[in-house]
Formats: structure tokens, sequence, C-alpha cells
């Protein structure tokens, strides 16, 4: 008897491997029977780890810093430090730089930054996601960061920029799931090659579809206010898998959801019409660093007028009533991430169910019930 119950027991755990599950501390398989409230951005159950690596430059395109967050064994009181731009920095939320990896693979997302942005402009998002079990990296993207736009250096087309950061992305994807002297052992192999992520912000979303729709390596999509104008609709027919779509007022009023319909693969969209556009970022924690941002950049390009650039992220609008509070903007992405991931990596249909209960501020559709 003792010994059917252990041969019983492993092969719960091997099955459990299998499935590419991290028992006990993630969701795995089907769970009908159960309902689950929408998570929120508070941390997961690893403690999260930060590193950055260099993904080499080709031919075509410059070499990319990589922000990478993972999740790890250890917590630790000494959280990383985030440069925003030179002589600016933010403290982490979650992320111990160099923590001791977590035991196992986890599924890699590759996050893609707006025009004009950074790589750790969402860290709510990223740092949270990795705390759930993610391996999670977002580059900045040459030509089109927040001290390249400043410069005023930008000036490649929508859609060579787009195509740009298609290619930053599946550069990304190579140098964490094949090891080259690049990319440290620890690093690539935390990552399940068999389960990547594409998501990212405005621009970024475009080029998260515009990955989907060309890597077979690929095998979700989350997107936040992706600007649709750019992408054709023999690219959004392109899409084959499952599909995460958040939008905010500027993306609704931009009628940006409709021409997402193009798209025929699984997917859940979440109308949120009291968030904005830059509420999808972490921009109303920068606040507080304005001051030393301002007189940064000034000593950086003296011939900037900063106080007007400022004006253009629209902080009163994006962060103040009766805008909706980031908090709770984020909760929503975060919750409506990890359930869709839940539901559609992990192979768990009970997360569907959560995402289709009502929430305030919210208005939700999909056409899973024609998959």
């Amino acid at each position: 008897m003792g010994r059917r119950v252990r041969l019983l027991g492993a092969s719960l755990v091997l099955s459990l491997v299998l499935a590419g599950c991290h028992w006990p501390l993630l969701p795995c398989g089907p769970t009908h029977g159960q309902s689950h409230p929408l998570p929120t951005a508070a941390p997961g159950p690893y403690p999260v780890g930060h590193t950055t690596v260099t993904v080499p430059a080709t031919t075509d395109r410059p070499a990319l810093s990589v922000d990478v967050w993972y999740p790890s064994r250890e917590s630790s009181a000494s959280l990383a430090t985030y440069t925003l731009v030179p002589g600016v920095d933010m403290p982490a939320r979650l992320a111990a730089d160099g923590a001791a990896p977590a035991p196992g693979r986890f599924p890699l997302v590759v996050y893609s930054h707006g025009g004009g942005g950074f790589s750790v402009v969402a860290t709510f998002f990223t740092e949270v996601l990795a705390s759930h079990g993610y391996v999670v990296a977002a580059p900045d993207h040459p030509g089109d960061t927040i001290i390249d736009a400043a410069l005023g250096i930008n000036n490649v087309d929508y859609v060579s920029n787009v195509a740009n950061r298609v290619d930053d992305l599946g550069r990304v994807i190579t140098a964490l799931t094949v090891p080259t002297a690049s990319t440290p052992a620890t690093i690539s192999a935390l990552v399940d090659p068999r389960r990547i992520v594409a998501t990212g912000h405005s621009l970024g979303g475009a080029a998260a579809v515009g990955l989907a729709a060309t890597d077979p390596r690929v095998d979700d999509v989350i997107v936040m206010d992706p600007t649709a104008f750019i992408l054709t609709d023999e690219q959004l027919a392109q899409v084959k898998i499952p599909t995460l779509m958040l939008w905010s007022a500027d993306g609704i009023n931009g009628s940006e959801p409709q021409v997402f319909d193009t798209i025929t693969s699984p997917w859940f969209q979440a109308e949120i019409p009291t968030a904005l556009h830059g509420g999808f970022t972490d921009m109303c924690s920068y606040q507080p660093f304005l001051p030393t941002w301002t007189e940064a950049i000034k000593k950086l390009l003296p011939s900037l007028d900063v106080e007007h650039a400022w004006d253009t992220f629209n902080f009163p609008g994006n962060c103040n009533p009766p805008t909706m509070s980031p908090e709770r903007l984020h909760d929503l992405v975060d919750g409506y991430s990890i359930s869709f991931l839940n539901s559609t990596l992990r192979h768990d249909a009970s997360w569907k169910r959560t995402m289709e209960t009502p929430q305030a501020g919210v208005q939700i559709s999909s056409n899973w019930t024609r998959h």
C-alpha cells in the first residue's frame, strides 16, 4: 500500500511538471468547479528578482538594453533602483537586484514600451507578473526612448518604428531562449521556451500584435491601447493566438477596438472609459520626482523647454479625478492579465468566468463563445 501511495504521489508530481506547473505556488490544470476573485496589483506568491542583460547589435539594429524581472527564491530588503533618466532614480516596489532565481522554468513575457518611453515605464505590470511566476523582459527600443524623444531624433515613420520594435522583441526572445555568452545562464535556464507572451502599450501594443502575427514562438498577446491605425487588416488577420485587449477612453474614442474586430482568434477586451492612455504606465508615481527630473533633464539638454515637455504627459488629466485612480486601473490591468494567462497559458478555463464577472467601470466583450 505504501509503495502504491508513493507511486501515485510520484505520478502526480510528474504530471504537474509535464503540465508546466510549479506546485503549490501557481494555479495549474483545470479547476472548473472553482471560482476566483479578480487578482489585483498586489504581489503574487514569488519574491521578484531583477537584472539587466544586453542583446548584441545586428547589421540593422543597435544593441538592446533589456530589463528582466523573474521569480526569486528569496525576499530581500535591498530593492532595485530604476534610472528613469540619467540623474533621476526611482526605487523598485518589489524587485531586488541579483536575487537568486526560484527553481523551475517559467513562461517568458516580452513587453514593448510606448513611444518615447523606456523599459521600466510599467513596473506595476512587469514586477507583478514576475511575482506570479513569469520571466518578464522589457527592452529600451533604440531611437524611440524618452531621451530620443527629448532630443527630437526619432524621425522614423510609425510603420518602420513598429517593424523595428517587432525585430527587437524577436531578438529578446531568441537571446533568452537560446543561451549565448551575452545572456546569463541563470536567466536563460529560467525560461520555458514553449510558453511565450507578447505584451505592450500604445506603439508597443502595435508591436506586440505585429510579433504575434509573424512569430510562431508566441502563444498569447496582451495589449493596452495599441495604436491600431498602424496595422493592416492583413496583419491583424494573421493573429491566430488568444488576445487580451485593454482600452482607455483615448483608445475607445479613437474607435480602435472596432479595428481589432479583424482578429478572429479567441479574444477578450475590457474597455475602461474613465481611464486615460498614460494610466497604463507608472507615470502617476513619477510626480514626486518631477523637480529632480526637471533639473536632471535641463543639465542633459539645456535648450529643451522641460516644463512644456511635461505638459504633453498631462499628469493632472491622467492621474487625478475624475479619471480612474492609477491604483484601481493597475489592479484591473494586472487582474485581467493574470486571469487571462491562467486561462490560456495555464489551461484553466475557470479563469474565464473570473474575467467575465462584472467590474465597476469596465465594459467587457469577447468572442470566446465562438471558440
